[in-house]
Protein backbone atom coordinates (compact mmCIF):
# COMPACT_ATOMS: atom_id res chain seq x y z
CA UNK A 1 0.00 0.00 0.00
CA UNK A 2 1.76 3.23 -1.01
CA UNK A 3 1.81 5.86 1.87
CA UNK A 4 -0.18 8.92 1.78
CA UNK A 5 1.97 12.04 1.28
CA UNK A 6 1.27 14.23 4.54
CA UNK A 7 1.04 17.33 2.23
CA UNK A 8 -1.08 16.00 -0.08
CA UNK A 9 -4.56 17.61 1.05
CA UNK A 10 -3.72 21.32 1.85
CA UNK A 11 -6.68 23.52 1.85
CA UNK A 12 -9.37 20.79 0.74
CA UNK A 13 -12.70 23.14 0.16
CA UNK A 14 -10.44 25.59 -1.44
CA UNK A 15 -8.57 22.97 -3.78
CA UNK A 16 -12.10 20.94 -4.49
CA UNK A 17 -14.22 20.97 -7.73
CA UNK A 18 -17.78 21.18 -7.19
CA UNK A 19 -21.11 22.43 -8.32
CA UNK A 20 -22.28 26.19 -7.35
CA UNK A 21 -24.28 25.81 -4.37
CA UNK A 22 -23.06 22.48 -3.16
CA UNK A 23 -20.25 24.29 -1.57
CA UNK A 24 -21.80 22.97 1.76
CA UNK A 25 -22.81 19.82 0.76
CA UNK A 26 -19.59 18.62 -0.27
CA UNK A 27 -18.25 20.04 2.75
CA UNK A 28 -20.50 17.69 4.88
CA UNK A 29 -19.51 14.91 3.10
CA UNK A 30 -16.08 14.84 3.95
CA UNK A 31 -14.69 11.80 6.05
CA UNK A 32 -14.84 13.15 9.79
CA UNK A 33 -11.39 14.18 11.01
CA UNK A 34 -8.86 17.24 10.47
CA UNK A 35 -9.29 17.62 6.61
CA UNK A 36 -13.11 18.04 7.45
CA UNK A 37 -12.45 20.56 10.26
CA UNK A 38 -10.44 22.01 7.90
CA UNK A 39 -13.01 22.30 5.11
CA UNK A 40 -15.08 23.95 7.81
CA UNK A 41 -13.46 26.51 9.07
CA UNK A 42 -12.62 27.85 5.22
CA UNK A 43 -16.37 27.24 4.18
CA UNK A 44 -16.87 30.33 7.65
CA UNK A 45 -14.44 32.35 5.98
CA UNK A 46 -15.72 32.20 2.54
CA UNK A 47 -19.23 32.96 3.69
CA UNK A 48 -18.40 35.54 5.12
CA UNK A 49 -17.97 34.92 9.11
CA UNK A 50 -14.93 35.42 9.87
CA UNK A 51 -14.92 35.52 13.81
CA UNK A 52 -16.38 31.87 13.70
CA UNK A 53 -13.49 30.80 10.81
CA UNK A 54 -10.95 32.33 13.41
CA UNK A 55 -12.17 30.08 16.27
CA UNK A 56 -12.77 27.09 14.13
CA UNK A 57 -8.55 27.19 12.76
CA UNK A 58 -7.56 28.46 15.88
CA UNK A 59 -7.17 24.61 17.98
CA UNK A 60 -6.00 23.00 14.36
CA UNK A 61 -2.78 25.01 14.91
CA UNK A 62 -1.88 22.39 17.39
CA UNK A 63 -2.06 19.29 15.05
CA UNK A 64 0.88 17.14 13.81
CA UNK A 65 -0.31 17.30 10.33
CA UNK A 66 1.53 19.46 8.70
CA UNK A 67 -0.86 20.13 5.68
CA UNK A 68 -3.92 20.62 8.93
CA UNK A 69 -1.48 23.42 10.13
CA UNK A 70 -0.76 25.19 7.08
CA UNK A 71 -3.97 25.13 6.33
CA UNK A 72 -5.24 25.98 9.56
CA UNK A 73 -2.72 29.08 9.62
CA UNK A 74 -3.97 30.63 6.19
CA UNK A 75 -7.56 30.71 7.33
CA UNK A 76 -6.53 32.17 10.81
CA UNK A 77 -4.64 34.71 8.61
CA UNK A 78 -7.34 35.75 6.06
CA UNK A 79 -10.11 35.65 9.54
CA UNK A 80 -7.53 37.49 11.08
CA UNK A 81 -7.10 40.10 8.67
CA UNK A 82 -10.88 40.48 7.90
CA UNK A 83 -11.64 41.52 11.54
CA UNK A 84 -9.18 43.80 11.73
CA UNK A 85 -6.74 41.90 13.64
CA UNK A 86 -3.50 42.48 11.62
CA UNK A 87 -1.16 40.90 14.66
CA UNK A 88 -3.18 37.84 14.95
CA UNK A 89 -3.06 37.71 11.50
CA UNK A 90 0.77 38.03 11.27
CA UNK A 91 1.17 35.30 13.99
CA UNK A 92 -1.16 32.67 12.14
CA UNK A 93 0.75 33.19 9.49
CA UNK A 94 4.20 33.29 10.88
CA UNK A 95 2.88 30.05 12.65
CA UNK A 96 2.86 28.58 9.05
CA UNK A 97 6.27 30.19 8.25
CA UNK A 98 8.04 28.50 11.31
CA UNK A 99 6.27 25.08 10.56
CA UNK A 100 7.90 25.22 6.57
CA UNK A 101 11.46 26.57 7.68
CA UNK A 102 11.35 23.59 10.56
CA UNK A 103 9.72 21.03 8.38
CA UNK A 104 10.96 21.32 4.46
CA UNK A 105 13.10 18.47 3.50
CA UNK A 106 14.67 19.64 0.52
CA UNK A 107 14.98 16.33 -1.50
CA UNK A 108 10.63 16.06 -1.16
CA UNK A 109 9.37 18.11 -4.33
CA UNK A 110 5.51 18.26 -3.08
CA UNK A 111 6.77 19.42 0.17
CA UNK A 112 8.94 22.11 -1.18
CA UNK A 113 6.06 23.25 -3.76
CA UNK A 114 3.58 23.64 -0.93
CA UNK A 115 5.98 25.16 1.60
CA UNK A 116 6.62 27.58 -1.23
CA UNK A 117 3.03 28.07 -1.96
CA UNK A 118 2.09 28.81 1.69
CA UNK A 119 4.66 31.27 2.61
CA UNK A 120 4.58 32.82 -0.73
CA UNK A 121 0.74 33.92 -0.25
CA UNK A 122 1.54 34.85 3.50
CA UNK A 123 4.04 37.17 1.61
CA UNK A 124 1.49 37.98 -0.79
CA UNK A 125 -0.46 39.59 2.76
CA UNK A 126 1.72 40.52 4.91
CA UNK A 127 5.06 41.33 3.44
CA UNK A 128 6.63 38.50 5.55
CA UNK A 129 10.11 37.28 4.23
CA UNK A 130 10.59 33.89 2.60
CA UNK A 131 12.76 31.42 4.67
CA UNK A 132 15.76 30.78 2.58
CA UNK A 133 15.06 27.59 1.36
CA UNK A 134 11.95 27.67 -0.36
CA UNK A 135 12.03 28.23 -4.22
CA UNK A 136 9.75 30.89 -5.89
CA UNK A 137 6.23 29.57 -6.28
CA UNK A 138 6.42 30.56 -9.78
CA UNK A 139 9.03 27.63 -10.05
CA UNK A 140 6.39 25.09 -8.43
CA UNK A 141 3.25 25.23 -9.40
CA UNK A 142 3.39 22.42 -11.96
CA UNK A 143 4.30 20.10 -8.50
CA UNK A 144 1.39 21.10 -6.58
CA UNK A 145 -1.24 18.97 -5.97
CA UNK A 146 -3.56 19.29 -8.99
CA UNK A 147 -6.58 21.28 -6.81
CA UNK A 148 -4.12 24.03 -5.52
CA UNK A 149 -2.47 25.05 -8.63
CA UNK A 150 -5.54 27.32 -10.07
CA UNK A 151 -4.93 29.59 -6.24
CA UNK A 152 -1.57 29.57 -6.78
CA UNK A 153 -1.37 31.08 -10.24
CA UNK A 154 -4.34 33.33 -8.32
CA UNK A 155 -1.33 34.29 -5.91
CA UNK A 156 1.42 35.16 -8.94
CA UNK A 157 -1.26 37.38 -10.44
CA UNK A 158 -1.75 38.91 -7.55
CA UNK A 159 1.28 39.80 -6.85
CA UNK A 160 1.96 41.31 -9.95
CA UNK A 161 -1.31 43.54 -9.73
CA UNK A 162 1.03 44.97 -6.61
CA UNK A 163 3.80 45.89 -8.78
CA UNK A 164 1.92 47.33 -11.28
CA UNK A 165 2.09 44.66 -13.32
CA UNK A 166 -1.50 44.96 -14.58
CA UNK A 167 -1.20 42.99 -18.15
CA UNK A 168 0.56 40.39 -16.77
CA UNK A 169 -1.98 40.07 -13.81
CA UNK A 170 -4.45 39.35 -16.35
CA UNK A 171 -2.55 36.85 -18.41
CA UNK A 172 -1.73 34.75 -15.59
CA UNK A 173 -5.43 34.91 -13.96
CA UNK A 174 -7.23 34.01 -17.77
CA UNK A 175 -4.48 31.66 -18.43
CA UNK A 176 -5.67 29.59 -15.28
CA UNK A 177 -9.48 29.95 -15.83
CA UNK A 178 -8.96 28.88 -19.33
CA UNK A 179 -6.62 25.61 -18.41
CA UNK A 180 -8.66 23.95 -15.53
CA UNK A 181 -9.88 20.91 -16.43
CA UNK A 182 -12.68 21.38 -13.39
CA UNK A 183 -14.62 23.87 -12.29
CA UNK A 184 -13.32 25.42 -8.79
CA UNK A 185 -15.99 28.07 -7.80
CA UNK A 186 -14.16 29.82 -4.77
CA UNK A 187 -10.63 29.69 -6.94
CA UNK A 188 -12.69 30.81 -9.92
CA UNK A 189 -14.05 34.02 -8.10
CA UNK A 190 -10.65 35.16 -7.15
CA UNK A 191 -9.38 34.67 -10.30
CA UNK A 192 -12.12 36.57 -11.89
CA UNK A 193 -11.85 39.55 -9.29
CA UNK A 194 -7.77 38.93 -10.31
CA UNK A 195 -9.03 40.44 -14.16
CA UNK A 196 -11.09 43.25 -12.43
CA UNK A 197 -7.83 44.65 -10.85
CA UNK A 198 -5.79 44.60 -13.83
CA UNK A 199 -8.44 45.44 -15.98
CA UNK A 200 -9.32 48.47 -14.26
CA UNK A 201 -5.41 49.10 -13.86
CA UNK A 202 -5.42 48.85 -17.65
CA UNK A 203 -9.09 51.24 -17.96
CA UNK A 204 -10.82 48.84 -19.64
CA UNK A 205 -13.93 49.35 -18.23
CA UNK A 206 -16.02 46.20 -20.32
CA UNK A 207 -13.45 43.92 -19.15
CA UNK A 208 -13.69 44.74 -15.55
CA UNK A 209 -17.84 44.87 -15.39
CA UNK A 210 -17.80 41.17 -17.30
CA UNK A 211 -15.06 39.68 -14.76
CA UNK A 212 -16.74 41.15 -11.69
CA UNK A 213 -20.36 39.68 -12.67
CA UNK A 214 -18.59 36.74 -13.61
CA UNK A 215 -17.29 36.43 -10.32
CA UNK A 216 -20.73 37.75 -8.51
CA UNK A 217 -22.82 34.59 -10.80
CA UNK A 218 -20.07 32.07 -9.14
CA UNK A 219 -19.65 33.15 -5.75
CA UNK A 220 -23.24 34.03 -4.99
CA UNK A 221 -25.08 30.18 -4.85
CA UNK A 222 -22.76 29.60 -1.91
CA UNK A 223 -21.70 33.08 -0.28
CA UNK A 224 -25.06 33.24 1.26
CA UNK A 225 -25.68 36.38 -1.12
CA UNK A 226 -29.47 35.87 -0.52
CA UNK A 227 -29.05 37.47 2.77
CA UNK A 228 -28.28 40.53 1.00
CA UNK A 229 -32.01 40.78 0.06
CA UNK A 230 -32.87 40.04 3.83
CA UNK A 231 -33.77 41.85 6.65
CA UNK A 232 -33.84 40.76 10.74
CA UNK A 233 -30.91 38.33 11.37
CA UNK A 234 -29.81 37.84 7.81
CA UNK A 235 -27.63 40.54 8.37
CA UNK A 236 -24.76 40.11 5.32
CA UNK A 237 -20.85 41.13 6.18
CA UNK A 238 -20.20 44.29 4.77
CA UNK A 239 -17.88 42.73 2.47
CA UNK A 240 -20.28 41.17 0.63
CA UNK A 241 -22.41 44.35 0.77
CA UNK A 242 -19.89 46.24 -0.62
CA UNK A 243 -19.27 43.33 -3.57
CA UNK A 244 -23.31 43.93 -4.29
CA UNK A 245 -23.00 47.33 -4.61
CA UNK A 246 -20.30 46.60 -7.35
CA UNK A 247 -22.51 44.54 -8.91
CA UNK A 248 -25.36 46.71 -8.52
CA UNK A 249 -23.93 49.03 -10.38
CA UNK A 250 -22.54 47.21 -13.61
CA UNK A 251 -25.67 45.78 -14.15
CA UNK A 252 -26.59 48.59 -15.33
CA UNK A 253 -25.31 50.04 -18.44
CA UNK A 254 -26.15 53.35 -18.09
CA UNK A 255 -24.09 53.66 -14.55
CA UNK A 256 -20.67 52.75 -17.17
CA UNK A 257 -21.96 55.22 -19.71
CA UNK A 258 -20.71 58.46 -17.09
CA UNK A 259 -17.39 58.83 -16.08
CA UNK A 260 -18.70 59.13 -12.19
CA UNK A 261 -20.68 56.52 -12.42
CA UNK A 262 -17.77 54.22 -13.69
CA UNK A 263 -15.50 54.78 -11.51
CA UNK A 264 -17.59 54.41 -8.63
CA UNK A 265 -18.02 50.74 -9.87
CA UNK A 266 -14.50 50.56 -10.56
CA UNK A 267 -13.70 51.69 -6.70
CA UNK A 268 -16.57 49.04 -5.49
CA UNK A 269 -15.20 46.44 -7.45
CA UNK A 270 -11.91 46.87 -6.05
CA UNK A 271 -13.19 46.83 -2.57
CA UNK A 272 -14.69 44.05 -3.15
CA UNK A 273 -11.65 42.32 -4.11
CA UNK A 274 -9.72 43.80 -0.91
CA UNK A 275 -12.09 42.39 1.24
CA UNK A 276 -12.17 39.06 -0.40
CA UNK A 277 -8.50 38.85 0.02
CA UNK A 278 -7.21 41.83 2.44
CA UNK A 279 -3.45 42.99 2.54
CA UNK A 280 -1.54 45.00 5.15
CA UNK A 281 1.49 46.52 4.53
Amino acid sequence: MIARHPLCDPMPLLSSAFEPGRCRELVESMPEGPARDVARAELLYFTGQAEAAAAAARPLLASDDLSVLLSASLVLGYASLSLGQADDARAALGTARAAVGEGLDDADPLASAVASFFVTTARTLLHLPLPERVPPLEDCVGLLPEGLRPFALYVLAHQAYLVGEHGRCVGVAEAALAVQGEARPITNTYLHLACVMGYVGMRDVGAARANLLAAWDLARPDAHCAQLDQPGDCRPPWGLRQHRQAVSLTRHGEAWGGKSQGARALHAALAAHRLLLPSVA
